[in-house]
């Protein structure tokens, strides 16, 4: 018989076989439809059976069925983990992994693994059957890596596996352990160092006066520098920062300032690692006491033989000393100066040294105080740190509500000669001054020694007719002060001329003589002509003349392209800008273009190599 049928064979509810096959039985033999294998796995426990079936559709016979079960011998496996044991939780600390071995004639090696990663192998060979202790110590290379791969925790876990391979070449596995693992924590020494601190003082008034290794409180300013400040293994410095007495700032190289306590001052850097590690180094240093001069009483006062030209003042001071070895070095000057009232033109009148702290004394200040003047007198303390103190006391003339002579009259003062009418002190009035029965002016064109009267005021703001130095809102959009004159008409109307610093501009507006409002301003050109000025390009020029750029020059081209032909200033280019510029020569259809850009940065565009560019192009300003 002659046939094509379906075969299908299933082991276990897995389908290894599906195939038609074709066969012939008339000549009464055995015919072979299919030879192959299947792999089967035990159980952990080393037993196995495999229930087999076989379907054959005969399609014209039937369905031929055949199945039964399979009752595999029962085989040793691998070994079963038990547990895992450690002298301590640091990760370089002995270990101990323990198996239950099924086999005696397996041949086992233990795998050490971290993240997935292999860390460590041991061949231990043939073991008896029954529970296997290992101990496990990994080397410092096999430490090295661990930190090294992990810079962001302080610990890992590590899994301890026992692979069983049938023979003493470890070709063929026959199976593994389960993963003993556990969590181990770095050693306390794996953390981050510094070699030392450098510390030095950055106050050259300081360091001038007192030796090195000695600091002032409130005065120096100690820069602590952490040196090779690192991180282990790979790890590395998230924060560092240095105290110094109560004062702390972040990062590895600080300058600190201020009130640090005085004594022996503590210096402590500390930093800390990605691993969380953290790592001080500290040193003392000798701060000394300080305060800045301090004068708590200045009392000039006019005495004298009855002429009342004498000066006498009683001091009352302190100036900190600043001892180094038994030595003060804080060396002070106490100087007392004198001007005229309000005049801030001032004469020595004392000098002295001194090292006590203090200072109570009564200064002579000279005996030539004039009776009908009155003076500012000075008192000014310097210590050896250029660090001051300052008082200023008045010495009135001597007290008269009026006085007259032949020629002359005093109010509040003895009248000096040459003079009809000496006053001491300002004069109020609620009316009008005359002079010549002529009014004097109430209002200043200047200020109080003639000169130009300076003022952030806008120039919008300003009607009052006068001089001013003014910058706020000036029409040249100028940063710096310019020349502002205003003439007052009266009611809303006004006129204002402004130039700028340097004369080179100059503007004219009025304002509306019924609402106020001030029109356009208008540019004035000058006659003058100004000088052609150089765009930064040799024989490349350019000039400002009223609202107008020129700019001229010849160029010629090194390699074609584009190429720089200089830049003229932003404020006069209105906007960007294109100019056809002629070749140096007859053929007109070669032209090409010279190109200004916003920033007045000016390039001959698409030129050739070796040609020749004449050009005097202008432009309107903005």
């Amino acid at each position: 018989m002659y046939n094509n049928s379906n075969l299908t064979i299933t082991i276990d509810g897995q389908v290894v076989h599906n195939a038609n096959h074709s066969y012939d039985t008339n000549a009464s033999n055995p015919f072979n439809l299919h030879t192959g294998t299947h792999r089967v796995w035990h159980h952990s426990d080393g037993n196995k059976s495999s229930h087999i079936s076989v379907s054959f559709d005969t399609q014209t016979r039937g369905v031929m069925r055949l199945e039964g079960t399979l009752h595999l011998p029962t085989i040793p496996r691998a070994a079963d983990a038990v547990q895992l044991t450690s002298a301590t939780r640091y990760i370089d600390s002995a270990k101990t992994a323990t198996f239950n071995v099924k086999s005696a004639s397996f041949y086992n090696h233990l795998k050490v693994l971290q993240g997935g990663t292999h860390i460590k192998g041991i061949r231990l060979g043939q073991q008896s059957q029954g529970n296997v202790h290992v101990p496990v110590t990994l080397s410092s290379s096999e430490l090295s890596t661990i930190y090294n791969r992990n810079t962001q925790t302080d610990g890992v876990t590590l899994e301890f596996v026992l692979e069983s391979f049938s023979d003493s070449s470890y070709g063929t596995k026959i199976g593994e352990s389960g993963a003993l693992s556990a969590w181990y924590v770095f050693p306390e020494g794996l953390t981050p160092a510094i070699d030392s601190l450098e510390i030095t003082e950055l106050n050259t008034n300081v360091a001038n006066v007192i030796s090195s290794g000695h600091y002032v409180n409130l005065l120096s300013t100690i820069r602590v520098r952490m040196v090779n400040a690192r991180g282990t293994y790979g790890s590395s410095i998230r924060n560092s920062y240095v105290q110094v007495g109560n004062i702390r700032r972040n990062g590895t190289s600080v300058d600190i300032n201020g009130d640090v306590g005085s004594g022996t001052v503590t210096v402590t850097a500390t930093i800390s690692d990605s691993r969380g590690r953290s790592a001080s180094r500290s040193t003392t240093i000798q701060v000394l006491e300080y305060y800045r001069p301090r004068i708590q009483a200045f009392l000039p006062a006019r005495t004298g033989n009855g002429t009342n030209k004498a000066v006498l003042a009683n001091v009352i001071a302190s100036v900190k000393p600043v001892y180094i070895n038994n030595t003060n070095r804080n060396t002070y000057r106490v100087v007392v100066e004198r001007s005229e009232r309000n005049h801030n033109i001032w004469q020595k009148m004392y000098d002295a040294t001194g090292t006590v702290e203090h200072i109570t004394q009564t200064l002579s200040c000279g005996n030539d105080y004039d009776q009908a003047k009155a003076y500012d007198v000075r008192l000014t303390i310097h210590d050896a740190f250029n660090q001051q103190q300052q008082a200023i006391a008045t010495i009135s003339t001597i007290t008269v509500v009026m006085a007259w002579g032949r020629n002359n009259v005093g109010i509040g003062k003895i009248p000096t000669d040459g003079r009809t009418l000496d006053i001491e002190g300002n004069v109020h009035t609620s009316h009008k001054y005359y002079v010549d029965n002529k009014p004097i002016q109430h209002y200043q064109l200047t200020n109080d020694e003639g000169a130009i009267k300076f003022t952030d005021k806008s120039i919008n703001d300003i009607r009052e007719t006068g001089f001013y130095f003014v910058k706020t809102d000036n029409p040249a959009q100028s940063t710096a002060y310019g020349l502002l004159s205003v003439f007052y008409t009266g009611g809303k109307e006004a006129m204002q001329d402004y130039k700028t610093y340097d004369g080179s501009r100059h503007f004219s507006r009025c304002s509306s003589y019924s609402t106020g409002e001030w029109s356009n301003w208008v540019e004035l050109a000058t006659v003058s002509y100004p000088r052609w000025i150089s765009t930064g390009v040799s024989n490349v020029f350019y000039k400002v003349v009223g609202h107008t750029v020129h700019v001229r020059g010849g160029v010629k081209s090194v390699s074609g392209g584009t190429f720089s032909v200089g830049s003229v200033p932003s404020q006069y280019v209105p906007q960007r800008l294109m100019f056809v510029v002629a070749e140096w020569s007859t053929n007109g259809d070669r032209n090409v273009h010279l190109q200004v850009n916003g920033t007045g940065e000016m390039s001959i565009l698409n030129s050739i190599a070796g040609m020749a560019y004449w050009f005097d192009i202008s432009f309107g300003i903005q």
